[in-house]
């Protein structure tokens, strides 16, 4: 108990509680639907009759608005685009966003516009 009240007086110190926290992740989903295996006189092959790649970023807030796209491609241009849509969903307050280390997180121009 001693040790969450040492937790909760370093978040006040902080002065974090009005300060929006949250994370931002990316995900590639390849989806494979409707594989038929067909046989010829030759090898047997497969065809996939439908094929469908999307790509999702998400900002996940704990304690402010939670946002969601779905980009056609992962490039520093857009993840700063993202960020801006994020801020304008959340203005006029800090924001503190965990991120991993994909690529676009840490390219240059990123790390200047933000």
């Amino acid at each position: 108990m001693a040790r969450r009240a040492t937790h909760v007086r370093n978040l006040s110190r902080a002065k974090i509680y009005d300060d929006v926290i949250g994370f931002i992740d990316e995900m590639a989903v390849d989806a494979n639907s409707n594989t038929a295996r067909l046989w010829s006189s030759g090898k047997p092959f497969k065809r996939v009759a439908t094929y469908v790649k999307v790509k999702v970023t998400g900002f996940y807030c704990l304690n402010g608005e939670s946002l969601g796209e779905f980009p056609e491609r992962n490039r520093a241009e857009d993840f700063i685009s993202f960020l801006e849509k994020v801020r304008k969903a959340n203005p006029e307050k800090r924001i503190a966003i965990i991120l991993d280390n994909f690529r676009t997180h840490h390219a240059k121009k990123v790390k200047l516009r933000s």
